[in-house]
């Protein structure tokens, strides 16, 4: 909105000038009528219910051939990484030194500053689960499978239309980390939210945090394989 307010501008006074010299009359400015863009509304961040990421996690449970995909929807709806981010971290900086942390560097920070995530405990049965049923996790393997960070954002973005396809359940763009972020204000507090969603208080506020109830935030940080 400002680069094409800013060229609007520009194109007025260089017509203004055109008509002052005589090169042009008043009635023949093409841009004289035009009015500045309005400022687009941001559109408001959908989330899932508790019962909508349980049905997710059933399905990709229950069918062995999308075991693969379970860390990335682990680490997007329970640890609110993003989608470039889910497409960057490997295993190597998913528990780091054995602690119950998920390094995000400045390299795959999205505002390249490192921070920490700090995984609930459903995560980790998610990781040990997959890991039991096939999933490799070497340190240098990435969580999606793909040579560069489109290609594993295109495979995100494929098997993200398969689970519409096969489940119902729309998806929204960013509906993962809008869903994670709102569970996670809940039970973490707008202050570790933030930090480790790698934002400000406020942008959290305005764009990611929704009313959510301590019983849903248990029953969905309850949502494991043995309870789907």
């Amino acid at each position: 909105l400002v680069t094409r307010t800013q060229y609007l501008n520009l194109l007025k006074s260089v017509f203004k000038f055109a008509v002052e010299q005589g090169n042009i009359t008043k009635e023949f400015n093409p841009v004289a009528n035009l009015k500045t863009a309005k400022k687009r509304k941001d559109a408001e961040p959908e989330i899932l219910t508790v019962d909508e990421v349980k049905r997710i996690f059933s399905f990709v449970k229950n069918n062995p051939k999308y075991h693969s995909f379970i860390p990335v929807l682990a680490i997007g709806f329970f640890c609110g990484a993003r989608v470039d981010e889910r497409a960057k971290i490997t295993y190597r900086d998913i528990f780091v030194g054995g602690r119950n942390e998920i390094y995000i560097s400045a390299t795959n920070a999205k505002n390249g500053e490192a921070r920490y995530i700090y995984p609930s405990e459903n995560f980790r049965s998610w990781m040990d689960f997959a890991k039991a049923h096939g999933v490799t996790m070497h340190p240098t393997e990435y969580l999606l499978t793909g040579n560069s960070v489109k290609q594993r954002r295109d495979a995100h973005s494929s098997f993200l239309r398969t689970l519409t396809r096969e489940t119902g359940i729309k998806l929204p763009k960013n509906c993962i980390r809008h869903t994670a972020a709102s569970f996670m204000a809940e039970r973490h507090g707008y202050t570790s939210t933030a930090n480790q969603l790698g934002h400000d208080i406020a942008t959290l506020l305005k764009h990611y945090r929704r009313a959510i109830t301590k019983t849903e935030a248990e029953a969905y940080y309850n949502i494991t394989p043995d309870a789907v």
